[in-house]
């Protein structure tokens, strides 16, 4: 759900949308998708074939860039106005609004990302060497964290990331751009 309008995935693939236009409520006309997202005012669309559609207010990532190999697709919740997308090589591509992530992070190829979480205003991600790296706005939890190993799964909330040890430690990553042991 954006805004204002929802979008589900049909079991043929296509795609159902109703609400406020101006929220992605407008038929897409696409077929062969496997997983809607959405933020503020707009969705992107996984396809079965790895590439990525995207409909709504152009302010909010009404356009995704030319992508192939697409394994996965996050928006950001509710107030969010950017999208990113996980490919299989491991490197990561956003588009939308930049202050809310839609800025390049500089996640290429060989990255090793293996999860990406989204909460209203930012975006982190996890790599395989237990390493976290986030981008979007610095008041929502954009700020490096400075998490250079020993994380093994991050989740988040609407404005919060929780990072997590492999035994029972945590770390909050706060709106402030600092960082917690709980």
């Amino acid at each position: 759900a954006s805004n204002g309008a929802f979008a589900a995935v049909k079991a043929d693939g296509s795609v159902a949308v109703w609400g406020y236009n101006g929220s992605g409520g407008t038929d897409p006309g696409i077929t062969g998708v496997t997983k809607i997202v959405g933020n503020k005012k707009a969705f992107a669309a996984l396809k079965s074939d790895g590439s990525v559609v995207a409909w709504g207010d152009a302010a909010y990532g009404n356009t995704a860039p030319t992508l192939t190999d697409v394994i996965d697709i996050f928006g950001n919740k509710r107030l969010g106005s950017a999208f990113a997308a996980l490919k299989s090589d491991g490197s990561v591509a956003v588009w939308g609004n930049t202050v809310n992530g839609g800025a390049d992070p500089g996640i290429g190829a060989g990255s090793g990302v293996t999860k990406i979480v989204a909460n209203a205003y930012a975006f982190a991600a996890l790599k395989n060497d237990g390493s976290v790296q986030v981008w979007g706005n610095a008041n929502g939890g954009g700020t490096d964290p400075s998490l250079a190993s020993g994380v093994a799964d991050i989740y988040a909330t609407d404005s919060w990331f929780l990072a997590v040890g492999p035994s029972t430690t945590a770390e909050v990553l706060d709106s402030s751009g600092g960082s917690k042991a709980i």
